[in-house]
């Protein structure tokens, strides 16, 4: 029910619902932004977790949910669109993810229409798909850049979606650093 020129897009949408169910209430419209952020971290662990491993998850997770790069479009109403469209990517990387090719369109969609920059994500959900499906080529990584050793496997990689017991990547970026320091 916008009246603007841009009444068809998701994140006018969204401020329109804000609006229709508390009226033009400034806590509401914070509110809805708070709520975005937390479905967005939310997303960050469930796309984590299903290529890696539910403590890995968390940490990136939490920290993508204190992060202070997210502070103003968590704060300023004005920057929904910033939530949206990263709601949008993250489904679309979800649904690329298990396999939903309908799905990642949907999101990407979705994302386009919060906000314009979100077009990158025809690219990237396309790599998306091929990197969670396969194990990730080590080789292409330059040298001065850290390579994981998992000590448990004794080689360069990381872990396949159906390894549950290789090392989480924070405990291969901890012994990584500390093989670097000696």
């Amino acid at each position: 029910s916008g009246t603007g020129s841009t009444s068809g897009s998701s994140t006018t949408l969204t401020l329109d619902a804000d609006r229709e169910l508390f009226g033009i209430q400034p806590w509401a419209f914070h509110l809805g932004n708070l709520i975005w952020h937390v479905v967005n971290v939310l997303l960050v662990f469930v796309i984590i977790e299903r290529v890696g491993d539910v403590s890995t998850a968390v940490f990136l997770a939490a920290v993508f949910a204190v992060h202070p790069l997210l502070t103003e479009a968590v704060s300023y109403v004005s920057a929904r669109s910033d939530l949206v469209s990263t709601t949008g990517v993250l489904l679309a990387l979800w649904a690329a993810s298990a396999g939903s090719l309908a799905g990642a369109v949907m999101g990407v969609v979705f994302a386009v229409l919060a906000k314009e920059t979100a077009i990158v994500a025809w690219g990237l959900v396309p790599l998306w798909a091929y990197w969670t499906r396969r194990p990730f080529p080590v080789h292409l990584i330059p040298r001065p850049l850290p390579v994981f050793n998992c000590p448990e496997h004794g080689r360069y990689r990381l872990p396949d979606r159906s390894e549950t017991s290789c090392c989480s990547l924070a405990e291969k970026a901890v012994l990584n650093i500390r093989g670097m320091v000696r």
